[in-house]
């Protein structure tokens, strides 16, 4: 993933509209981060699809929800 806004949102809409795979989703996230051979600016990208997933949990989307407790 790079850091372009398309990339970025095509990633919050796989995510949300995957709702039910939303443990899953979260530790590949938290994973991916937290590799040190990662480049920085992939990890930007990563943090910021996690804030987009996050402001957009509360979004009428089945199972969107699950990412705000995950």
């Amino acid at each position: 993933m790079t850091l372009e806004r398309d990339d970025i949102f095509d990633a919050t809409i796989f995510a949300l509209e995957h709702g039910d795979g939303a443990e899953e989703v979260i530790e590949l996230l938290t994973e991916s981060i937290q590799q040190p051979q990662m480049p920085v600016f992939s990890k930007i990208a990563h943090l910021y699809l996690i804030s987009d997933i996050l402001h957009n949990s509360s979004l009428p989307i089945q199972n969107a929800w699950k990412y705000r407790s995950g």
